[in-house]
Parts: C-alpha cells; structure tokens; sequence
C-alpha cells in the first residue's frame, strides 16, 4: 500500500473538514507513505504533488509486480482503510463520506476487525456474496424527461436558475459541474470542464477536481447554447470568482440551494423526477436518439468509459434485431418501390 498524505492539514474529526496543521508553511508538504519489501513503513517528503504523485504511481506499480509487500504488523482491515479514506484528498467531502458510510455499513461489520494479513480470497468471495443478498443492485431503468416537463422545470425554476436548467439539458453536464462554471471557461464553441466547487470557506468557493479523471474534457455547444449564457451573464453579473451562477442573492450556488430550488420546481411540475440528474439523463436520450454511439456519449457526458454508460442507458439504444430489421428493408425498399402492401400479399 502507499498513499500521499497532505501535511499541512489535518482533518477535524468533528467536522470531517480539513484545517491547517501545525506544520502549515513550513517543510516540504507532501509526504508518501509506502510498505517496503521488509513490511517496514516508510516515507518520502517532495514539496510539488507532482512529485509525489509520481513516486507514489512507482512505488504502488513495484508493490502490484511484488517488489514490495504487506508487512506483517497488526493492522486491520478497518485500519488501512481509515488510511486509505485520508489518502483520498481529491475526493469531493460528500463523496469521501459516502465510501466511509458504505464501508461502516457493509465491509467493516464482516472483514473490518480482521488482520489484513489473514484475509484470504476466499474470505472477500464470501463476504461478497452475503452483500449481495442484501444490497442486491437496482434494476429500476432511467426513464428520461419529456421536452415539454423539460422546459416546463425551466419556466418554473426563479429567474437566475433557468438558464442553468437548460444549460445542463443541453450539454449533459453534472450539476456540479455547472453550478461551478466560470466566465473563463465558456466559449463560443466549447465548455471547459476542470475543476468543480466542493465547499465554501469564508463565503469564498473552494475548487476542487472534477468527478474522475474523465471528467476532464470540453464539451462542444451552439450558437445558441452560447447565446444564451451570454444573455444570462448581462442579467445576472458575475463576483470576483466569476461564477456564471449564483444565488438570488449572489452567493456561490451550493448543492443545499440547488436541491431546494428542484424541490419547489417538482412541487408544481411532478413529473420533474428527483432531482437535476434527470437533466443529464435527457441530455443522454437525445444523444442516443440522434444515433451517437456509447463511446461518444460516454466522452460527452464525461462517464469512465462506454462501460459505465451502457450500464445505465443501454435500454435506451434501439435493440440490434430492429436496426437490422430496418436495414433489411431500406435494402428491398428499391426493389419493391416502397409498396409494403405488395409485399405482404406476395
């Protein structure tokens, strides 16, 4: 195992946020942490987390070849994922607090109190399958919004939120990552997508990674999708932040706000759905009707890879048999002169 530690802060353990250490401004910040090939812990100090990064990467390749290995030390399993949930600095504090909910709830209660030493396959196989009697996975399909409760959300939704539903509509984004969007990332052909707000910190938005590394990308829109935020931003001006959404009353807009704003808007429209994911699923059924393929949507909407996208749309895809019904009959079509009639009396 080796992970990167962030020595200039620590987490509060009563609120679950980071905060300046002791050691804040001085030494060099980053600080890997790795087993060696004896089970001694060891660990190297850079002052860039490009550094660290790196050497991290290398340690972890050398230890999956099995240059290093586990040591033999007390540790639990519940241990070394604490560690491992401290490591994870990228991680939005939401996202952060639902693994370790996932893991208190599920993985310690079986394999938690267990030395990680002693835990063999067959162990994980096992405790794997009772998980999956209780927390068997969802097979309830995405049904996507209509045009018309689509914009129906849009007309209810106060003034400073419409151009945010259409926004997400029309480009799939999350609602993260648009309500973090700023003046410098909007062009007239794309969206950049880098970065998101994960909290605020003296009223002031704190910038983080975006989802995962896939994430990253630009996302293509129209004239008018530029237009339009372009009108929104002459409406609605932007801080110092340059924040292109906010608050009515100009603060950067939190998910807590956004979730309030959905929840009044489904109050008068209810076949709104639950939530400002059911714009991104929208955005994904017009993508899928105008024919793109998985791989191209899962670029748009910035999925891992068509895997993950397949998971959750694939249903939406015409089936095969149909498509190839169809191109069966544009093949006879000519021949036939397009009279159907014809040919079922034959």
């Amino acid at each position: 195992m080796a992970f990167i530690r962030d020595r200039w802060h620590v987490t509060n353990p009563a609120t679950g946020r980071k905060k300046k250490s002791d050691r804040y401004g001085t030494g060099l910040r980053w600080q890997v942490e790795y087993v060696n090939g004896d089970g001694a812990v060891r660990r190297r100090s850079f002052a860039y987390r490009e550094l660290a990064d790196e050497f991290c990467t290398e340690v972890k390749a050398e230890q999956h070849r099995g240059v290093y290995r586990r040591g033999t030390g007390p540790e639990t399993f519940e241990d070394v994922a604490q560690q491992w949930l401290e490591a994870q600095i990228h991680l939005r504090e939401s996202s952060r607090d639902g693994a370790r909910m996932r893991l208190t709830r599920t993985v310690f209660p079986s394999l938690g109190s267990r030395p990680v030493t002693l835990i063999t396959q067959a162990d994980v196989h096992s405790a794997v399958a009772l998980w999956s009697l209780d927390y068997a996975p969802s097979t309830e399909k995405v049904v996507p919004l209509s045009d018309e409760t689509v914009g129906q959300v849009a007309a209810v939704m106060p003034p400073h939120l419409e151009a945010l539903v259409r926004l997400i509509a029309a480009t799939g984004l999350r609602s993260g990552e648009a309500r973090g969007l700023t003046g410098g990332r909007v062009h007239e052909t794309h969206i950049v997508v880098d970065r998101q707000i994960i909290r605020l910190e003296g009223g002031e938005p704190v910038w983080g990674p975006p989802k995962t590394t896939t994430s990253r990308r630009k996302v293509s829109i129209g004239p008018m999708v530029y237009a339009m935020l372009t009108e929104h931003r002459k409406l609605f001006k932007s801080g110092a932040d340059g924040l292109v959404f906010r608050t009515a009353t100009g603060k950067p807009l939190m998910r807590s706000a956004m979730s309030r704003a959905w929840r009044t808007a489904r109050d008068k429209v209810p076949l709104a759905g639950s939530g400002w994911h059911q714009l991104r699923h929208y955005h994904a059924s017009k993508l899928i009707a105008a024919g793109l393929s998985p791989v191209a949507v899962a670029h748009r909407l910035g999925h891992k890879d068509a895997t993950e996208t397949l998971q959750t749309y694939a249903h939406l895809w015409p089936a095969e048999d149909q498509v190839m019904a169809a191109q069966g009959d544009s093949i006879v079509a000519p021949v036939m002169g397009g009279n159907v009639r014809a040919l079922r009396s034959s």
